[in-house]
């Protein structure tokens, strides 16, 4: 499998705080990974890093063998738009916004977009992701589970080759971090590398490889 991202001994130094001590990882296609630690072990930093979101103090990040000059903002946000989406603890919808349009948000960066066509691609997320007929709801009009899966078509908007999501079901009940991690599988089925941190061992069970992440660095990978 080809490599998507690629951390090549990797620092992040805040003040006097080093947060990641030299941290190496490759995310390939069709990787399930899932990253577990204590608070402050350095997962969200790791996660964000990996992701373009933030710079690191030391090292280097590759995307598909190629380094990131993390100085070029432009090149940067559209590496991001296109490689990778996100999904966080909370959903981040904009309130005035129906559904649809929280999830057409990415498509606008491409001015090469047809509008029409996004709109259908991002109604078809929508519905392959159980909600169909709710398109035009506003985020008050959903459910928890519901807002959390149309932040996760928002996420597949633009195709990207991997997800990653920052405690996806942190706020959601038992039923509906079920309905999270199934969509999580099944996108993995379909070919795309998911990269997610999580509290809860026994979802982290359920990935392919488990990263533990203790005091900066990765403690142990299996």
């Amino acid at each position: 499998m080809n490599t998507i991202i690629e951390a090549k001994d990797i620092t992040k130094t805040v003040g006097l705080n080093k947060i990641l001590k030299g941290v190496s990882l490759q995310i390939k296609q069709g990787d399930l990974l899932s990253i577990i630690g204590v608070s402050g072990s350095g997962k969200s930093t790791l996660m964000y890093i990996l992701g373009l979101l933030d710079e690191p103090t030391t090292g280097e990040i590759l995307v598909n063998d190629n380094p990131i000059n993390f100085k070029d903002k432009k090149y940067l946000s559209y590496i991001r738009n296109k490689k990778v989406g996100f999904v966080f603890q909370f959903h981040y919808l904009i309130s005035e916004l129906t559904a649809l349009e929280n999830v057409l948000i990415p498509t606008l960066k491409n001015i090469n977009n047809n509008k029409k066509e996004s709109e259908e691609k991002c109604a078809s997320l929508l519905d392959s992701l159980g909600l169909k007929g709710k398109e035009k709801r506003k985020p008050y009009e959903l459910s928890g589970g519901e807002q959390q899966r149309v932040a996760i078509a928002r996420a597949l908007a633009n195709d990207p080759e991997i997800i990653m999501a920052d405690e996806p079901t942190g706020n959601l009940d038992s039923k509906n971090t079920r309905i999270v991690m199934d969509i999580f599988i099944e996108l993995n089925l379909q070919g795309k590398a998911i990269l997610m941190i999580t509290h809860e061992n026994d979802l982290a069970k359920e990935t392919n490889r488990i990263i533990k992440m203790n005091d900066g660095i990765i403690e142990s990978i299996s």
